[in-house]
């Protein structure tokens, strides 16, 4: 049955409200900068829409504001815009408008030079040339079949409005062109949003993002799980978002509630100060340079505990760099092939071998709030490395901070991370492992100059490669070389338990969502 038979049946309250409660919220609602967009910004990135639609895999498609087509011998990306299209305040977005955008959130903007953006995000990304009133060719560093991927991550909003706000206003005063449009806010409380009913997809687009089938939104900042749980069960709220897995089951026979998984985009790992020449915690020669090291750590983790006895038991291994385990297979074999296995012994024997018999201290550090049981499955790692010698002492840093320092490059220790979301593995590996990648430990100075060098030309060749097949075989061949040098201590797709009342309903449309899709949650009448 199409969206129009349903909505005529009337079994969907149109006017319903949806009251989520959140484990983390942002900092700022400006959806240029680091700390306005990613996952514990989820309550504020649906107001807004990115250049193109997204289908079933998270990847680039025609039929939203913009459409794409490569062009001039693959060197230039056409972009041409769909009619119709506006902003929450009733200007036309228009492709004047995403030149606009791609220069603030690169921190390029001549209005606001000192605005520092998350140019990381637009890696590849130049300047659009107007070939008429409605198309332009867009510039490409280098050329590469993952630029409308990378797009999809630019999210816009009018710059006549950036203009009159400035920045400090503009983090609390938000203004898109998605599905819903934003009303106000009390910092680390609420954000109320409301459907916006001029948002062009109708409930029937082939791709995402759609009109909602909800009137409103109140989005609420629970920071304890048992909190969330509690004004669900009290009727303050009809979602409450990342519940720890054994909680969520408890909720799976009950009538009145309704318990929905999804494998979020996040495949969860470790990234390793392999770039410091000097250990930060203990002086001397850094540990972590050595493979020996690395691989004892891996062999250290037992995956098969952290995800049947800790997690849900549905998730999937890291293998890869990138969502969906892009490069997994090729000419080389699987990946998986290689796996490291559990093996304390052999990891206690490594770290001998590499000088360490003793062992030594390290930290590793992690976000408060942003992952599912994150508290639970961290201090089980931690306890792992200990068990073989590394002695980890965990450190939980606030969630603001804990990018800031990232991006500042002023994390040098272990840190927990997530592949970046987006199914293109041209976005996770330029953010999380490329030598300057914004999310990993920047690498000035190799500990292996030729291996490094080497699954950095295969990241290369990948990016400008067009042909699909070529182009993952040349991921398979870098990924199988990072997995080789043990450059992270691999962990595993997160999957989320979210609890809601039982007369919602979440018809998942994306393989992967980085979130639930608010914009496609039905609520029954009741």
């Amino acid at each position: 049955m199409g969206a129009e038979q349903l909505v005529a049946s009337g079994e969907y309250d149109l006017d319903a409200q949806l009251r989520i409660a959140f484990g983390a919220f942002t900092s700022t609602l400006d959806p240029h900068t680091q700390a306005g967009f990613g996952g514990h910004a989820a309550a504020n990135l649906l107001h807004y829409e990115t250049v193109f639609a997204r289908g079933y895999d998270g990847l680039a498609r025609n039929g939203g504001s913009f459409d794409f087509e490569f062009v001039d011998a693959n060197e230039k990306l056409l972009l041409t815009q769909n009619p119709g299209w506006i902003y929450h305040d009733g200007s036309p977005v228009t492709l004047e408008e995403v030149q606009f955008n791609i220069e603030r959130t690169g921190g390029r903007w001549a209005g606001d030079p000192n605005f520092v953006g998350r140019a990381g995000n637009l890696v590849g990304i130049g300047d659009i040339t107007m070939v008429d009133g409605t198309s332009g060719k867009l510039d490409m560093d280098p050329p590469s079949p993952g630029i409308p991927n990378i797009l999809v991550r630019l999210l816009l909003t009018p710059q006549a409005h950036v203009e009159e706000l400035g920045a400090e206003r503009l983090a609390n005063n938000p203004i898109g062109h998605g599905p819903f449009k934003f009303i106000d806010w009390t910092q680390d409380q609420v954000i109320n949003s409301t459907r916006f009913d001029e948002y062009r997809n109708g409930r029937d687009f082939e791709h995402q993002q759609r009109l909602p089938w909800v009137k409103d939104l109140e989005s609420r900042l629970f920071p304890e799980e048992q909190a969330r749980l509690a004004a669900l069960e009290n009727d303050e709220i009809n979602i409450a978002t990342q519940i720890i897995p054994d909680l969520a089951e408890t909720y799976a026979d009950d009538p009145d509630f309704v318990v929905w998984y999804h494998s979020a985009q996040r495949g969860l790992h470790i990234q390793i100060p392999k770039h410091l020449v000097e250990d930060p915690v203990n002086g001397g020669p850094n540990p972590w340079r050595d493979l020996r090291v690395r691989i004892a750590a891996n062999l250290a983790v037992d995956q098969d505990v952290l995800i049947h006895n800790i997690m849900t038991g549905r998730e999937n291994r890291t293998y890869t760099l990138a969502v969906g385990q892009a490069g997994h297979d090729g000419s080389e074999g699987p990946i998986s092939d290689l796996d490291w296995g559990y093996d304390p012994d052999r990891a206690r024997a490594l770290l001998a071998e590499a000088g360490y018999p003793d062992g030594f201290d390290f930290e590793i550090r992690y976000p408060q709030g942003l992952y599912t049981n994150v508290d639970s499955f961290i201090q089980a790692v931690a306890g792992m490395l200990t068990e073989v010698g590394i002695r980890t002492r965990v450190e939980i840093q606030e969630i603001s901070q804990y990018f800031s320092d990232l991006r500042e490059d002023a994390t040098d220790v272990l840190f927990l991370f997530p592949q970046a979301a987006g199914l293109d593995p041209l976005v996770s590996i330029t953010e999380n492992a490329r030598r300057d990648a914004v999310f990993a430990h920047r690498i000035e100075e190799l500990s292996d100059p030729d291996i490094f060098n080497e699954i950095e030309d295969y990241f290369d060749a990948a990016a400008a490669e067009f042909d699909t097949d070529k182009r993952n075989d040349l991921l398979n061949k870098g990924a199988r070389r990072h997995y080789e040098q043990a450059s992270w201590i691999y962990l595993f797709e997160l999957v989320q338990p979210q609890v809601a009342r039982s007369h919602l309903e979440w018809r998942q449309f994306q393989a992967k969502p980085s979130f639930i899709e608010f914009w496609n949650v039905r609520a029954r009448h009741v």
